[in-house]
């Protein structure tokens, strides 16, 4: 590919991918958004609530299962389309179909398709973007950032019944569709041939390495606290601040939106600090004010904490690059994150009881508990890594 085709190649996915990394923040805050309307329009008890977000990241588990091994295999460009086209299947569920059951099936696909395409994007992005990844990657995720926090804000304001869930999921179908069209004309390196000999080599490591254990467990941990706060500040700000809807979610867009920013400003250092130091120090920023907004009532303090958490998902998705061969990294990746959903699906299964049993105003203590856990966790396991600045 000459130099001038590779621009245009580059342009493409940075278009493509911006575009659709848009959709996909607004398509992931959807739940927490619209909790109160499905409560309403369902009749739906806590629990209900509590099935709906779980069998959310019950579609995260199968699709980044299979889909790591998928993206390894087969053409990348055909993987990630077809990931893609299930995404607006999703959405066409919900435009057309007005069912409580129907919405479980959507919230799997939906979710499943769309945490699939958001870890393609970032394993992607490097055989594109081959000089600065790091930085590319982390506007990538500045532009989901976008879509995240300016649909908390806008659609929390405005949606106030059932309609406004259609129109939503209307023109989160028309966006995916444009970016189909524009990531169909981007080309995508191949993941290549492994021999067999190399294959059977690597599966006998990967058996006898423990690490992919750790990692599950640390982005589960992270899962909590980050997904916690988008799944239910909402309710948790209404039931047990006493805040409108609309409030509440102005802070959570706050929270959000400093991720965005964040994602922005902070992502140059990256590549200063190095993959393992960056998780440390911004997870330990992050860590303090989180726990300090909850148990002190200063919102704005939680709100500032999601500046700081900023970095910490794309750059620990990068740090599972520097851990495994480069052949195999999309489904470690896979494994790693789909297994790691697991603590998202359990958590978000039993929360609706401990907040029925205990009030949202203790269980949702958790998360910021959570985010103090992963903190030590990491530190903990990569001291070396981060004392020595390694990245590689």
């Amino acid at each position: 590919m000459g130099a001038r085709m590779e621009k245009s190649n580059r342009r493409i996915a940075l278009i493509g991918f911006a575009i659709l990394m848009v959709g996909l923040g607004i398509s992931d805050s959807l739940r927490g958004i619209f909790s109160g309307i499905f409560q309403t329009h369902f009749a739906l008890t806590a629990k209900g609530l509590s099935t709906i977000i779980a069998v959310s990241y019950a579609g995260n588990l199968c699709f980044l299962l299979a889909g790591g091994r998928i993206m390894d295999k087969i053409d990348r460009k055909k993987a990630f389309l077809g990931f893609l086209a299930v995404w607006m299947c999703a959405m066409l569920v919900f435009l057309l179909t007005d069912n409580y059951y129907a919405l479980l099936v959507g919230m799997f696909l939906a979710m499943g398709a769309s945490t699939l395409l958001n870890t393609s994007i970032t394993l992607i992005t490097p055989f594109i973007f081959a000089t600065s990844p790091a930085m590319i990657v982390n506007v990538l995720f500045f532009t989901q950032g976008i879509g995240t926090s300016g649909g908390q804000s806008l659609i929390g304001n405005l949606a106030n019944d059932f309609g406004g869930w259609k129109a939503v999921t209307g023109v989160l179908f028309a966006i995916g569709v444009l970016a189909f069209l524009i990531i169909l004309k981007l080309q995508i390196p191949d993941s290549g041939e492994v021999k067999k000999a190399e294959k059977d080599r690597q599966g006998r490591k990967m058996k006898g390495n423990y690490l992919w254990i750790v990692m599950v467990v640390i982005f589960g941990v992270y899962f909590i606290a980050e997904h916690g706060m988008l799944n239910w500040f909402v309710i948790y700000g209404t039931n047990a601040l006493g805040l409108e809807q609309g409030k509440a979610a102005n802070y959570m867009a706050l929270f959000f939106g400093g991720m965005t920013v964040g994602r922005l400003v902070f992502s140059p250092l990256v590549d200063r600090l190095k993959v393992f130091p960056s998780i440390a120090l911004f997870s330990v920023i992050s860590a303090v004010l989180y726990a300090a907004g909850i148990f002190s009532g200063a919102l704005w303090m939680l709100s500032l904490a999601g500046l700081f958490c900023s970095i910490i998902y794309p750059t620990l998705v990068m740090a599972i690059g520097r851990l495994y061969d480069p052949s195999q990294v999309s489904t470690m990746s896979g494994l790693i994150i789909s297994v790691a959903s697991l603590f998202d699906i359990g958590f978000n299964y039993i929360y609706g009881d401990i907040a029925e049993k205990t009030g949202y105003g203790r269980s949702f203590l958790i998360m910021p508990a959570a985010m103090i856990l992963f903190t030590l966790l990491f530190v903990l396991v990569f001291h070396k890594r981060i004392l020595n600045r390694e990245q590689a």
